[in-house]
């Protein structure tokens, strides 16, 4: 049931149906045997038990009416209007990264859009923290999802190109021990960087700038950078062709 709120979750489903149900399952369950008791299973009472066969039951009442709801409602890219045009210009400057320029000003005097219409969507999944980039025709998207860390879609249509893939180590320390990505990705001629971030500090596996590779979209290497903790919200990460830089988080 978890499992299934989480993937619902990352689609960017309205969970507000199952947020109480959850709330109740939090009081009895552990949320961690390994962090309250030495890895050892849990032990239930059998008036415990009783009440979490019905809140499991009305868990997935909750979950099959939020899957239904999204079928039938589908969160998915929305495709580009070919009405829309915008203002041509042979002179446009590059808006490559936050802000627009190396300046981060917020200004570089290229014409915007003029019909501020939506040409696309995409479901990112939460927490939003990172901007996408844009380099040509493509746009890179860090992702939050246990089994997806970046995408790729095309700038005109929204398509995905490809996607990085990753194996989540669920029943080791449950999601926790998970590498998620929030960080802004770093776009380099070969590679596409982001930091992972995720809980357990150093004794944890999240701890690695990763290196994605531009066509594939499968991880080529990783550099040891040291913990960052899931709730800072946006891990940084700076690099071109001769040098990476990243902050180290120090314990005294």
């Amino acid at each position: 049931m978890k499992l299934w709120m989480v993937i619902l979750q990352q689609q960017g489903a309205n969970m507000w149906p199952y947020v109480g149900i959850d709330n109740e399952m939090a009081k009895i369950v552990w949320w961690n045997t390994i962090f309250w008791n030495d890895g050892k299973p849990q032990i239930f009472t059998d008036q415990q038990m009783k009440k979490l066969c019905d809140i499991v039951d009305r868990g997935y009442e909750a979950l099959e009416s939020i899957t239904t709801d999204m079928n039938e409602n589908p969160r998915e890219v929305v495709k580009a209007n070919p009405n829309i045009t915008e203002a041509s210009d042979p002179n446009l400057i590059d808006w490559t990264h936050y802000k627009g320029n190396n300046g981060l000003s917020g200004y570089t005097g290229a014409p915007g859009p003029t019909r501020g219409e939506n040409a696309w969507k995409f479901p990112v999944g939460l927490p939003w923290e990172s901007e996408p980039v844009v380099e040509g025709n493509r746009v890179y998207l860090s992702s939050p999802g246990m089994r997806t860390s970046m995408r790729c879609v095309d700038l005109n249509t929204g398509d995905i190109i490809w996607e990085t893939k990753q194996a989540a180590e669920i029943m080791g320390d449950q999601i926790y021990n998970t590498p998620g990505n929030m960080a802004t990705p770093v776009v380099l001629k070969d590679y596409v960087l982001y930091r992972e971030t995720g809980s357990r500090g150093n004794k944890g596996p999240t701890k690695e700038v990763v290196y994605v590779n531009k066509k594939t979209g499968k991880i080529d290497r990783e550099v040891l950078a040291g913990h960052v903790d899931y709730r800072v919200g946006l891990p940084t990460v700076a690099a071109n062709e001769d040098f990476l830089v990243f902050t180290i988080v120090c314990r005294i």
